[in-house]
Parts: structure tokens; C-alpha cells; sequence
């Protein structure tokens, strides 16, 4: 039946990254851990930018008046925020050292950042 609204949300991760001049170790180790984190996901078929997949694929599909919107948070560990790539990371942990992407010493770090 024709009419309606539809309202889809979905995160997109690529630009989940340091803040400019994070360049030290920590930065580093931060892209790491989170490059890890994007192939174990994508190993269970997970698209890091999925979200921006979504406009192209509803007019794929033949809707019309579609819309779309992106907004980038910026967070700071400790916040409430830094807890969603923490909780990914945990779910994630056993694959990403099984597959050697990190290692434990680095995960643990990687933790610490978060916190």
C-alpha cells in the first residue's frame, strides 16, 4: 500500500577515529584496534558504512522522497559514549585474538583508552 513513513538508522563506523593530533602511540594503537575491531565485523558480515549504503539502496528499491542525514559525535573516554566501541570490542575480543589482528596487550590498552 502506497503512503507511509519509513524511518531507518543505522551507525557508520569509518569515521570512528582519534582526534586530530593523535599521532602518538596511543593514536596508533587506537586505528588498530579499531581497523581489528571493522574485520571481525566484517567477518560476521557487517558493513562498517552501512549507513551510508542506506539512501542509495531505498531509491534502489524504488522509494521515493527520500532523505537522509549523517551527524558525527565526538567523545571523550569516560563518557557514555566511549562505552558502545568498548562493549563491540569485548563482543568481538576472542575473534579478533584469534585471528591474531591484535593482541591481548593491546586490546587491554586499547580498553584503557575507552575508560
Amino acid at each position: 500500500m502506497p503512503g507511509g513513513w519509513l524511518l531507518v538508522e543505522d551507525a557508520d563506523f569509518v569515521s570512528f577515529v582519534p582526534g586530530s593530533g593523535d599521532d602518538d602511540a596511543d593514536g596508533a594503537l587506537f586505528r588498530k584496534c579499531c581497523a581489528a575491531i571493522q574485520a571481525a565485523r566484517g567477518a560476521r558480515g557487517a558493513a562498517a558504512d552501512y549507513g551510508r549504503q542506506l539512501y542509495g539502496a531505498f531509491l534502489a528499491q524504488g522509494l521515493v522522497d527520500v532523505g537522509a542525514e549523517g551527524r558525527v559525535a565526538v567523545a571523550q573516554g569516560r563518557s557514555e559514549l566511549a562505552r558502545i566501541p568498548r562493549l563491540t570490542a569485548e563482543q568481538l575480543q576472542q575473534a579478533m585474538l584469534s585471528a591474531e589482528l591484535v593482541s591481548d596487550r593491546e586490546l587491554q590498552r586499547y580498553f584503557a583508552l575507552l575508560d
